[in-house]
């Protein structure tokens, strides 16, 4: 299965280029380039000078406050409907009926119900006036369900 961006580069019909920029973390690797398989050839990683978190930190906690606002509903949505349904007790529900793999599954669900607005919006001021709202429309949209009728 190919990567998302190969996905998206071929049905646009753009060149097959992909610029991977990373923050300075000591996590990261500085031969990342070097690491990567011969079939990622297209792809160039830039890593960002030191000290540019304290510019991009606004940027980065919207989109995280929006993906931990979504995974809570999603979480919220998963007891009410455990404990609603059945005998099971919010306690048990949290003992027996959660685990990491859940967690990680509504993460995912969570970043695929980010908005088109929410990602421009967070890029809009490193880029200025550069983000347009088709940058990200190959985001697929999720209709948002209340977590409580």
């Amino acid at each position: 299965m190919a990567p998302l961006s190969i996905n998206y580069l071929q049905e646009e019909d753009l060149p097959l280029k992909v610029l991977l920029v990373m923050d300075s973390a000591p996590a990261h690797p500085p031969n990342l380039m070097e690491e990567l398989p011969d079939e990622f050839s297209f792809t160039k990683v830039h890593f960002l000078p030191p000290n540019t978190m304290p510019l991009l930190q606004p940027t980065d906690q919207q989109v995280t406050a929006n993906v931990k606002e979504l995974y809570t509903k999603a979480l919220f949505r998963k007891r009410f409907e455990a404990t609603s349904s059945s005998d099971v007790t919010l306690k048990d529900f949290w003992k027996s009926h959660i685990n990491i793999a859940d967690a990680v599954f509504l993460i995912v669900v969570a970043w695929k119900v980010v908005s088109i607005r929410c990602l421009n919006l967070a890029w809009r001021p490193l880029c200025l006036d550069t983000v347009a709202p088709r940058y990200f429309e190959f985001f697929q949209q999720f209709e948002e369900e209340p977590a409580v009728q």
